[in-house]
């Protein structure tokens, strides 16, 4: 099984994924106006080249998928260290019953292509205790500067 770019078609089942992940790590992905919001800057970041995710489909059930990585590219202020544009990588899951067979790879694999395709010099993600070895695989490391975060209540 291939991994292929995921298409405007495939958002329903890209957010049914990442809700799943969501789920698995304890925070409740059932929220609909999460996975409305989700699936309007999907479609438009898969529009305007700012968002790209990969998927393996289903064999067996056509427009099921098994496994998909989403990513997005945003603008930050240059810095020594390049343009500025940095890829986020989320929304990584698989069936359940398909895992450890090397989907996750898969998809990872074509995010990192399309990524250095644009040009990106930076990819960040946050690692799942389940997802960490994989991503260690694929070149992640620890940054020497860790991420600090402010949440602003609205």
């Amino acid at each position: 099984m291939e991994a292929r770019p995921a298409g405007p078609d495939d958002t329903t089942e890209v957010i049914r994924l990442a809700r799943m992940m969501f789920d698995a790590l304890g925070i409740e992905g059932g929220n609909a106006m999460w996975e409305e919001q989700a699936a309007v800057r999907f479609r438009q970041g898969l529009e305007d080249g700012t968002a790209a995710a990969f998927v393996v489909a289903s064999p067996d059930a056509p427009g099921t998928l098994l496994a998909s990585a989403a990513v997005s590219i945003t603008p930050r202020l240059p810095t020594p260290r390049g343009d500025g544009r940095t890829a986020y990588v989320q929304w990584v899951a698989t069936e359940p019953a398909w895992r450890r067979r090397g989907l996750a790879g898969r998809v990872m694999a074509e995010l990192i292509a399309w990524v250095r395709a644009q040009g990106v010099g930076f990819v960040d993600l946050h690692a799942s205790d389940d997802g960490i070895h994989l991503y260690t695989e694929l070149g992640f490391r620890p940054s020497p500067h860790p991420e600090l975060r402010l949440r602003l209540d609205a």
